[in-house]
C-alpha cells in the first residue's frame, strides 16, 4: 500500500513520518529536479506501507518548483491513498490544499494536527461533520506526543480497502463559477480525452487559474495552443 504524506510547512506531517518510520528511510529526489522526498517502507498493525513524506506544500500550484513537483509526482505516480496532514489549530488556512487534494480523485484521509494546540486556543472541531462535508475520513492526532497515530493507519488501511465503494465529494464554487469550469472541462474531454489521464476538473481548474505546467502540459500533449485569455 503506497501512501503519500501532503501537508502545509509546520503541520507536523514529517513528524508523523519519522514516528512509524524511525531511521529506516531514504531521502531522494523528484525525478529531474532538486526537490527532495523521503520514503521509507514500514510495518504498521501487521501491515506492510510504502510512505513518501513530500516537502510541505502550499497549493498544487506551479507557481512555486516544490509544489509543482509534487503536484506532478502525485498525478503521475500511483498511490493508493493521501493522508493529508493539516495543522487543527489553522484550520481555515489548511483546508484550501485540502480541496485542491480531493480534485486529484485519489482516496484520502485526513490527519487533525496538533489537536491539543487547537483545544489550548479555544478551538472546538466536529470532526465528524467535517467527515460528512468532505466526503473523507477525519482522524485527531497528536504527533509530537504520538497520539493517534496507530489509530491514523488502521483507519489508512480501511480507507484504502473501501476505495471502490466511496469516493469524496465534490465541493462545489458559486454557481458562475461552476459554469466557466464545466465548459473549460467539456472542452478538455473534447479536445484531450485521448492524451491526458489526470482528472478534468483538476486539470480544468488549473487551466482556469492560468497555471504554466498544466497548460504547458497540453500543448506539449496535442500540439495545440492555449490561451491564457
Amino acid at each position: 500500500m503506497k501512501i503519500a504524506l501532503i501537508g502545509q510547512p509546520n503541520a507536523g506531517k514529517s513528524t508523523i513520518f519519522n514516528s512509524v518510520a524511525g531511521y529506516k528511510s531514504v531521502t531522494s529526489n523528484l525525478p529531474g529536479t532538486t526537490v527532495k522526498y523521503t520514503e521509507s517502507r514500514v510495518r504498521l498493525n501487521g501491515h506492510i506501507y510504502d510512505l513518501v513524506d513530500f516537502p510541505g506544500t502550499y497549493s498544487l500550484s506551479s507557481a512555486n518548483e516544490a509544489e509543482a513537483e509534487v503536484s506532478k509526482y502525485l498525478l503521475t505516480e500511483k498511490f493508493d491513498l493521501i493522508i493529508n496532514v493539516i495543522d487543527a489549530s489553522q484550520l481555515s488556512r489548511s483546508l484550501p490544499l485540502t480541496l485542491e487534494l480531493l480534485e486529484l480523485k485519489i482516496p484520502i484521509l485526513l490527519a487533525l494536527n496538533m489537536s491539543d494546540e487547537a483545544t489550548r486556543k479555544g478551538i472546538s472541531i466536529d470532526s465528524e461533520k467535517l467527515a460528512q462535508i468532505l466526503g473523507i475520513s477525519v482522524q485527531r492526532t497528536v504527533a509530537s506526543k504520538n497520539l493517534g497515530i496507530r489509530d491514523l493507519f488502521i483507519l489508512a488501511k480501511e480507507v484504502i480497502e473501501k476505495k471502490p465503494e466511496s469516493e469524496s465529494a465534490v465541493i462545489h464554487c458559486q454557481r458562475d463559477v461552476e459554469e466557466v469550469i464545466l465548459e473549460m472541462e467539456t472542452f478538455i474531454k473534447d479536445k484531450f480525452a485521448n492524451v491526458i489521464s489526470h482528472p478534468s476538473r483538476f486539470i480544468a481548474i488549473k487551466l482556469l487559474e492560468d497555471d504554466e505546467y498544466y497548460r504547458s502540459l497540453l500543448i506539449h500533449q496535442n500540439g495545440a495552443v492555449l490561451s491564457s485569455k
